[in-house]
């Protein structure tokens, strides 16, 4: 199955299934093909696929939504993704969590993922 995303008027991109199925759980901010380019060219589709397991596992019922935003920095020669865990939880409470998950399972992810995907978190407060 293919589907198409519209990313500016008259604009489309072609989304293969497991592009696709990331939609399911993030929503994109900012620039949608630019997000597509660089998860396609560093293979991100299964490591954004477990993270969802992993933030389901940790943060239970209390993530509002998840989000994806490309982040570049020329003057330190950095392009990186972010996935922003919302929640509506205390900001203390939040980043315990975030703190569990590093220390259960993101510490634990090859450097070469982990130098490109950050995960932060938005709580009330935060």
């Amino acid at each position: 199955m293919v589907v198409y995303a519209t990313i500016l008027p008259n604009e489309e991109i072609e989304i293969s299934d497991d592009i696709a199925s990331l939609y399911q759980y993030y929503k994109f901010f900012g620039n949608e093909m630019e997000i597509i380019q660089f998860i396609r060219k560093y293979n991100l589709v299964n490591i954004l696929l477990d993270v969802v397991r992993e933030i389901k596992r940790v943060f239970k019922n209390n993530v509002s939504f998840l989000e994806l935003k490309l982040q570049h920095d020329p003057e330190e020669n950095f392009s990186g993704i972010f996935i922003i865990i919302h929640t509506n939880l205390s900001p203390k409470e939040a980043v315990d969590l975030l703190d569990k998950l590093d220390e259960e399972w993101w510490l634990f992810i090859d450097d070469e993922i982990s130098n490109i995907v950050e995960i932060i978190v938005r709580g009330n407060g935060i």
